[in-house]
């Protein structure tokens, strides 16, 4: 839910993202569209959210545009769920700190999903520690690409190169986040790279046994 940190869009900021995203190869067969429902269903989750998230002193403090934020990160899960054939998402209410866990990991991955409104590029944290599949979403929310997989090595690669902070908007924000823009770098394999995180990766003989 990263693109309400950035700058307004602007004709460099348009241009830097292009210039990424045509070293990227591949990125032309992992686009995913929305039906109107898709958009009409997640809308009504992410203002649900928004209003609970608004008794939250964190959110009361960080509340810029939190149903756009929501709405964001809700249709980039969305869209690797439809590319991969998988159930993750999870669009219910609670507090903040019961969902202090990798977006993927309902599915068994431990894996989270960036995601951004083109041409925004993702935020993270400076300190990320979990892989991350980075997604693209279109400005009017019909369509999305899922750019591809970042293992925690170029994460941090980004999260310490200068270049990411002048994508960042809230220049508060800084001592804790950057802007990853690093696309050109992602790994299309994402099925192949994702399953090294799955929760039981390497036991399979193992859980056969215990339930034989």
């Amino acid at each position: 839910m990263a693109a309400y940190y950035q700058k307004p869009w602007a004709k460099k900021d348009i241009q830097a993202y292009d210039n990424k995203l045509t070293l990227l190869s591949g990125w032309e067969n992992r686009k995913v569209s929305f039906t109107d429902a898709d958009v009409a269903k997640v809308r009504e989750a992410a203002e649900k959210i928004a209003r609970e998230k608004a008794k939250e002193s964190i959110h009361q403090t960080d509340s810029y545009k939190e149903v756009d934020r929501f709405m964001t990160g809700y249709l980039g899960e969305l869209a690797v769920e439809k590319y991969l054939g998988i159930s993750f998402s999870d669009m219910s209410v609670g507090t903040s700190s019961s969902y202090d866990l990798p977006d993927m990991m309902p599915a068994g991955y431990e894996v989270g999903v960036k995601t951004s409104v083109f041409p925004c590029f993702p935020v993270i944290n400076r300190n990320i520690d979990i892989p991350q599949i980075i997604v693209c979403l279109s400005p009017d929310y019909n369509q999305a690409i899922i750019l591809g997989y970042a293992d925690v090595e170029l994460l941090q690669a980004a999260a310490h190169d200068p270049e990411g902070d002048q994508y960042v908007f809230v220049k508060s924000m800084l001592s804790r986040k950057t802007a990853f823009t690093a696309i050109d770098k992602l790994d299309g394999n994402i099925k192949e790279r994702i399953d090294k995180y799955a929760l039981f990766a390497g036991m399979e003989e193992e859980l056969m046994l215990a339930t034989a």
